[in-house]
């Protein structure tokens, strides 16, 4: 588990450090024999380390600090013949050094246009599509290899904080939630034909129907169309929580169920082992990944400097 704490942005009207703790974990279930999900709790920060140089220290304060970001994600691997977890490892590790070395993550905020005190991070949502779209381009490269399946794909639920911002980035139907004053709210729609059914006809599809598990929408996959990200924005409030998680965790456990787990979680780290716990003891019938994050109001004798601390389990 890692404790992030962070600084509202100037102007903001949550004045204190905000302090976020984020957790991830991800288990095989009980009836897989491969473990095809994969996740990832990182931070960005653009920063310049300054060897030397003739220019003053005083003349060096116009260099910009840059804020620091938390980046959290969850892929579901798909496809057969252990090309699940090839998907989903290609699917994160270029997703994520595309938003390192391309996404405008730590730019300074810009006003919204759209609403009084908003702000938005210049080019975020535009960057956060491209990521996956190049993902999904290259899950399709790596998938005409001869030792891979042509079939293979992943889900990819992505979520990008810079308090107060959240960013989420989806395709599939892996899950992103907001946890807010003890209720849990879905963020993203998942993206199977059931679900689509739903939309369109406002009939509810009996769960034991198959549609529940044919994805329309997904990274890779064989002969499925390019992957259409979803993107939502929301503003945080201090005490919000994060859920992301494989549909491993749902297939089991319900939104109210998820909702009482981390109501009694006593940190991110205890709500991932509890709700993993859940899943395997509801059945485990596929793998389950969880990733947890908690935000906090900093106590007042919290360094303020954006650090990055690792307790002692």
């Amino acid at each position: 588990m890692q404790t992030l704490v962070i600084v509202a942005p100037d102007g903001d009207e949550v004045a204190a450090g905000i302090e976020l703790e984020a957790a991830g974990l991800s288990d095989v279930g009980r009836e897989r024999e491969r473990n095809e999900d994969q996740f990832l709790v990182a931070t960005l920060q653009q920063t310049m380390h300054v060897v030397d140089t003739s220019v003053s220290q005083d003349a060096l304060r116009w260099l910009p600090a840059g804020g620091k970001g938390i980046l959290m994600l969850v892929a579901d691997g798909m496809g057969g013949t252990g090309s699940g977890d090839v998907a989903s490892a290609v699917a994160v590790r270029t997703i994520s050094n595309y938003l390192c070395n391309v996404v405008p993550a730590t730019q300074p905020m810009a006003p919204s246009e759209n609403a009084v005190r908003q702000s938005t991070i210049p080019g975020m949502r535009q960057g956060l599509k491209t990521a996956l779209q190049k993902g999904d381009d290259e899950v399709r490269r790596v998938a005409e290899a001869e030792d891979t399946s042509d079939r293979m794909g992943t889900t990819l639920t992505m979520a990008y904080l810079r308090w107060p911002h959240l960013y989420v980035a989806h395709v599939g139907d892996s899950r992103c939630y907001l946890f807010r004053d003890d209720e849990l709210y879905q963020l993203t729609t998942d993206h199977t034909l059931a679900e689509k059914l739903r939309e369109r006809t406002k009939m509810e599809v009996d769960e034991s129907s198959p549609w529940h598990h044919v994805l329309w929408n997904a990274l890779g996959g064989g002969e499925t169309p390019a992957a259409e990200p979803q993107i939502v924005r929301r503003k945080l409030l201090p005490g919000d929580g994060m859920v992301l998680c494989s549909d491993g965790l749902n297939k089991h456990v319900s939104d109210d169920e998820i909702a009482t787990a981390l109501r009694a979680a006593s940190s991110a780290e205890d709500a991932c082992k509890r709700l993993v716990a859940m899943a395997n003891a509801d059945g485990g019938s596929d793998n389950i990944t969880v990733v947890v994050a908690r935000s906090h109001t900093a106590s007042p004798d919290t360094d303020t400097a954006p650090t990055l601390r690792r307790p002692d389990r």
